[in-house]
């Protein structure tokens, strides 16, 4: 809510480029789904984006004999010694979830024994010692410690190539629907109160009737909800209660390893073990082997499998590796121009219409030239720090993990310290001249009035 209040092109750019990643992962998601005879479509995708989706990990039956490996699938006893960084985590995350009553996410004990060797980072049986060393954030290894996984869309796919689970979630659209609080009704009604309130102003300017700061400062939020409500709309709205998918199957170190480096990386929020609202998830690189090899190729093939392979093999996309494309597919660098070029739109949308306020009437001639000011200000500083991020376009996760964060976070603290004081100017003075309004912005429109609206 404050970061949509002081900066809503932000949030914009930070939803287009989730809704991004999740329908470029989906097709993914969909093979996958397609070879597990269950249904799988964006929602699908868009729900486990939002951390909807949980791995709970159960101990072996009563009655088996259990290996090794199984005797560790369990808690893990107060006796046992813990990583500090994994205490940390644990500490941070009660100090905030303690008011939440008691959560079902405890220590698992091989989980924590592989977060452990991650630390000390102890290379995969699979990865050849000349490799890179591993790249992952602590909070995402301690995240993946208990026994509840909250994964993201990349991390999913990851989990059902490796055998983490045996097949893909089976929920129906239907199940989904019914945990949703989304009404596509009113976000409708709420943009058609946007275009009747810009209405109103269109015709108030063309009469020459005096409208306020207020209702400007109203049209650029509402502008870009408009953007968000768009790119949004299909998602699901509050879903306090994820769907558990039991799991009985130790993990591997290479498989938890290859998890953890997939996690989405999360920005403002700090981690807990489920999904944070400001995350940015990875995209899949449908040209990496590991990610296509092992597809069954003794799938029963319905129609649908042959009108995309015959889409596969023609000349637009024969040099693509992936047997099951979805139109939204996407590279990470194309994902990240458009998410940049609708951060562009927002910054220009919301900084512009407070322009429209250029020639008002204002208490004082100062607070005239410090409105115009502040708007010129709220369009030209989202424009620079969109343009730090230019250097980092197509960039993975783990790339970012890599990067000098010092550069940018100067960059940022340099823009907010400029941006805030304007955005606090806009909003206190659309407040501020409406006790010195003229007697011009009393009057109503009736040719406006006339037309059925709502308010």
């Amino acid at each position: 809510m404050g970061l949509k209040l002081f900066s809503p092109e932000f949030a914009a750019t930070g939803c287009a480029r989730k809704i991004f990643a999740t329908r470029s992962n989906s097709a993914m998601l969909e093979r996958l789904a397609h070879l597990d005879g269950v249904p799988w479509s964006l929602k699908h995708t868009i729900l486990v984006d939002m951390g909807g989706i949980a791995l709970r990990f159960l101990p072996p039956k009563d009655g088996e004999t259990p290996t090794p490996d199984q005797a560790r699938q369990r808690i893990l006893p107060d006796n046992k010694k813990r990583p500090q960084f994994i205490k940390d985590f644990c500490r941070r995350q009660n100090r905030l979830l303690k008011w939440c009553g008691k959560i079902p996410w405890d220590l698992w004990e091989c989980h924590v024994q592989h977060a452990s060797d991650m630390e000390k980072g102890i290379q995969p049986s699979t990865r050849a010692e000349s490799q890179e060393e591993l790249t992952f954030s602590e909070a995402d290894v301690a995240a993946l410690a208990g026994n509840i996984w909250i994964l993201d869309s990349k991390q999913l796919a990851i989990a059902r190539k490796r055998g983490i689970i045996t097949e893909m979630p089976k929920i129906k659209e239907e199940a989904i629907d019914d945990k949703s609080k989304s009404d596509g009704l009113v976000k409708i009604i709420a943009v058609l109160q946007v275009l009747w309130l810009v209405v109103q102003l269109v015709v108030r300017t063309i009469e020459d009737l005096h409208f306020t700061q207020l209702e400007i400062t109203t049209v650029a939020f509402a502008a870009t909800a408009v953007i968000i409500y768009s790119i949004d709309f299909i998602k699901p709205k509050d879903v306090n209660v994820p769907f558990y998918i039991d799991v009985e199957k130790a993990v591997e170190y290479d498989d938890f390893v290859a998890t953890a480096e997939a996690a989405p990386f999360a920005y403002i929020q700090g981690k807990r073990y489920y999904m944070p609202t400001s995350t940015l998830h990875d995209i899949i690189d449908y040209q990496d082997e590991d990610m296509i090899s092992d597809d069954d190729p003794h799938s029963p093939e319905c129609n649908i499998c042959l009108q995309w392979k015959s889409f596969i093999d023609s000349t637009r996309s024969k040099n693509n590796k992936c047997s099951w494309r979805n139109p939204y597919k996407l590279s990470p660098k194309a994902a990240d121009i458009f998410s940049l070029m609708i951060g562009f739109a927002s910054a220009t949308s919301f900084g512009g219409v407070h322009l429209f306020a250029w020639n008002s009437d204002f208490p004082t001639h100062v607070e005239r030239l410090l409105w115009r000011i502040s708007a010129l200000m709220t369009i030209v500083l989202p424009y620079i720090y969109i343009a730090t991020h230019v250097p980092y376009i197509g960039y993975t996760v783990a790339d970012i993990r890599k990067q000098m964060k010092l550069p940018m976070n100067i960059a940022l603290g340099c823009i907010a310290i400029c941006y805030i004081p304007c955005r606090l100017f806009l909003v206190i003075e659309s407040f501020r001249a409406l006790y010195y309004l003229p007697s011009e912005a009393f009057k109503a429109t009736p040719a406006v009035m006339s037309i059925p609206h709502l308010g």
